[in-house]
């Protein structure tokens, strides 16, 4: 009985501090985000920002709350759409463009994490 109970209570800890996918989507997006700030050649930049658009798929899927709900689409189609520009450049070879495009992401980043009160 005690160790159905104590296990009972580890699976609900588990579950409990676990964390979202849109969480993990979100801190993929900005561990990309930040290796792509630094990447210093187009080939390292590609890398990341495939795995940055990998993560924004999975992000791009969940839903919130629905007073957020339509502030996150905007800024995911936002996201994807300056994405987009930046692939486009990244396989043009321009790496003084690309390296704009990332900025310009992080400006997007800001704008909507400050309009959902995201830390």
């Amino acid at each position: 009985m005690k160790t159905t109970l104590l296990l009972t209570l580890v699976m609900f800890l588990v579950i409990a501090c676990s964390k979202s996918p849109l969480h993990n989507a979100m801190e993929a997006m900005g561990s990309a985000y930040k290796a792509m700030r630094q990447s210093q050649d187009l080939a390292g930049l590609q890398t990341e920002t495939a795995k940055f658009a990998a993560a924004l798929k999975i992000a791009e899927t969940q839903s919130l709350p629905p007073e957020h709900q339509q502030s996150f689409k905007e800024g995911m189609d936002k996201i994807n759409a300056e994405l987009v520009q930046l692939q486009n450049t990244l396989a043009s070879g321009d790496m003084e463009q690309s390296e704009a495009q990332v900025k310009a992401l992080g400006k997007i980043r800001k704008q909507y994490h400050d309009k959902l009160g995201v830390d």
